[in-house]
């Protein structure tokens, strides 16, 4: 099988699925609620902290998540923040994930 692209360059072979979307994997962002919902599992994963969605607040622009829970909940989160975002970065890949927790 043979496919032109763009410049009409030939492509020989068949063309790998994944390949199809990688433009889209790249640009495209996770909406807020599923950055919520993905760094509540990992809070409860990672601490045994069971956090409420309606507690936890992500600010797309500046990629920061904002905790209202209580004292010592925070404390432990703040705490453990690195790890915590790398476990995020890891579910939600680069461009989705946040960058800091207040």
């Amino acid at each position: 099988m043979v496919r032109h692209g763009r410049q009409g360059k030939k492509h020989d072979g068949p063309v790998r699925i994944g390949s199809l979307f990688e433009k889209y994997r790249t640009r495209l962002r996770p909406p807020q609620g599923v950055v919520v919902t993905a760094f509540c599992a990992v809070i409860e994963n990672e601490l045994g902290i069971r956090l409420p969605t309606s507690s936890v607040r992500y600010n797309v622009y500046n990629r920061t998540i904002g905790v209202t829970a209580g004292g010592p909940q925070k404390t432990e989160i703040i705490l453990n923040q690195k790890h915590i975002l790398d476990l995020c970065r890891e579910t939600l890949g680069d461009l989705g994930s946040p960058q800091q927790i207040v």
